[in-house]
């Protein structure tokens, strides 16, 4: 719900689910903290300055964990409109060329767009390329356990954009050499609750990813904890729990 109000101001609203968290959460704009907020707001419509053909972030982070956190980007254009638009940007056949590199072949939808786009990933500025070369392989460095952001931007409306994110792990088929101890993750296949089981005290970060490497869901999770998933849709996921010492990936089926 983006509606611009004025030359200067525009309204957007925010809503999310939210489970073990405070009362309230901080909000952050990408130029840096724009207030704090009790969930019970929600859903809450906000007031921001306008920016043309800014690329917003939006940032939820728990009042009382700042590991618990959700963000989203989106465009906001409040000047003359274009009909640019890159749809359904997916990465996938990500196969391991060696230690140190990885392929990943990208491709999506277009309409209305220049000759060429932009690629750029988490680091920066990866190259230009046709649209005509789609879809696109790239050989990439590897880094282990690196949530890679790929993100295309249309060359003649830099407001033209679509992100996509993917996990890249060439150093185990599952679990990583620092194997964590003493965690069970079950039922699977799941419908609804991931239990996630551990026998030490101790608290662990964690990510889901559906199969296009988008992120889905991540917080922090201490001797027993559910996610739901419910509403998600069927396939697989993959549920990524670490700490200080290790690193341990799941395949949950969501059915």
């Amino acid at each position: 719900h983006i509606e611009c109000s004025s030359d200067s101001t525009y309204f957007v609203t925010i809503e999310f689910t939210h489970q073990h968290t405070s009362d309230s959460f901080d909000l952050h704009l990408r130029s840096g903290v724009f207030g704090s907020f009790a969930y019970s707001d929600l859903p809450l419509t906000l007031e921001l300055p306008v920016e043309p053909f800014s690329h917003q972030l939006i940032k939820v982070v728990d009042g009382d964990d700042p590991h618990c956190f959700k963000a989203i980007e989106f465009v906001v254009d409040c000047g003359e409109p274009n009909d640019c638009k890159i749809l359904e940007l997916e990465a996938f056949h990500i196969e391991c060329s060696s230690d140190s590199t990885y392929f990943v072949t990208i491709d999506f939808f277009h309409q209305h767009t220049g000759d060429s786009f932009d690629l750029h990933l988490r680091s920066g500025v990866f190259g230009s390329f046709s649209y005509q070369d789609l879809p696109l392989t790239l050989e990439l460095s590897i880094e282990p356990f690196d949530y890679q952001l790929i993100k295309v931007f249309d060359q003649d409306h830099h407001d033209c954009f679509k992100a996509v994110e993917l996990v890249v792990d060439c150093h185990s088929s599952g679990i990583s050499d620092n194997e964590l101890k003493g965690i069970e993750v079950y039922p699977n296949p799941v419908s609804n609750l991931i239990n996630i089981q551990t026998t030490s005290t101790g608290s662990y970060d964690y990510l889901i990813y559906d199969s296009q490497g988008r992120l889905m869901q991540s917080g922090r999770v201490s001797t027993d904890h559910s996610i739901k998933i419910g509403n998600w849709p069927t396939g697989p996921y993959f549920l990524h729990l670490r700490d200080g010492n290790g690193s341990q990936v799941h395949i949950i089926i969501k059915n």
